[in-house]
């Protein structure tokens, strides 16, 4: 009896995170040369370095990975 009481009190918990579901607001594409006009570099701190696209040191694909 205090198992089943012990799985429905679970069930019961847990319902919420079932009916949760993610949606896209923002979405940034790199797949042609023209992200870089829309890309708007921080001139707050330079020693960073610039953003550059790669598809780092493992990939099936390098063009499509990148």
């Amino acid at each position: 009896m205090v198992s089943r009481f012990c799985f429905v009190s679970l069930l019961i918990a847990c319902w919420p995170i079932f009916g949760v579901f993610g949606e896209v607001f923002f979405k940034e594409e790199f797949s042609d040369e023209s992200w870089t006009d829309r890309w708007i570099q921080s001139k707050h701190k330079s020693d960073y370095g610039k953003f550059e696209l790669s598809s780092g040191k493992f990939f099936g694909d390098k063009e499509r990975d990148q």
